[in-house]
């Protein structure tokens, strides 16, 4: 009898592509399944509240800062209130599910990324474990809600992985002994390090 796990390595050979594809989907259709059963919940967040609050604000014609302020940047109610022109006006369930989505993107921009980096197997278990940790080993106000955390880990992964594919692409070899290497030589921590020091310095006795 043949193993079905040997005739599906068989087909992922055969069908690169399309395995990946298949993945990918996979990982944002987990993601979303995972919140599913929760999104009719109501649960307080204030990073969220008050982004929405921002973001409503800001389609209403408001300027933020002015009419709205908060201690972050104005990237995330911008982005929001653009979410909110796709799903309607306080739909924060249909923006939870556009952050569940986001996230399931999160986990394909970390496989891509170990991918380009030349190590497939630990970007497929990266993007596993991403998908089940971020739903399971925070909090509820932090799973289900769509805080500027959330956003800040999208655009990283999504910039993180782009250099690196991009990076790839010219150097025509994988990573982890070219590009990553290269930028280390180039931080000369002798020289960038006693420069912070100095400048920390001289904040200090400025304030003193």
């Amino acid at each position: 009898m043949v193993n079905p796990l040997t005739k599906l390595q068989a087909w992922r050979r055969l069908h690169p592509r399309t395995a990946a594809i298949l993945f990918g989907l996979l990982l944002v259709v987990t993601a979303l399944a995972l919140r599913a059963p929760g999104m009719a919940r109501q649960i307080w967040n204030l990073d969220e509240a008050s982004t929405f609050t921002m973001a409503e604000i800001v389609r209403d014609g408001g300027v933020l800062y002015r009419d709205a302020a908060d201690n972050r940047t104005p990237l995330v109610p911008y982005l929001k209130a653009g979410i909110f022109a796709l799903v309607g006006d306080w739909n924060v369930t249909g923006a939870h599910w556009l952050v569940a989505a986001m996230l399931g993107l999160t986990a394909v921009w970390l496989w891509r990324l170990a991918r380009a980096a030349g190590d497939a197997a630990t970007g497929r278990w990266g993007a596993v474990f991403f998908t089940l940790l971020s739903f399971t080993y925070l909090t509820v106000m932090d799973t289900m809600t769509a805080h500027t955390g959330w956003f800040l880990v999208f655009f990283s992964a999504l910039a993180h992985m782009m250099w690196t594919c991009i990076a790839k692409e010219r150097s025509g070899e994988t990573l982890t002994e070219t590009a990553y290497s290269m930028a280390l030589r180039h931080y000369d921590h002798r020289k960038n390090l006693p420069w912070h020091a100095d400048l920390a310095r001289e904040i200090w006795l400025a304030e003193a």
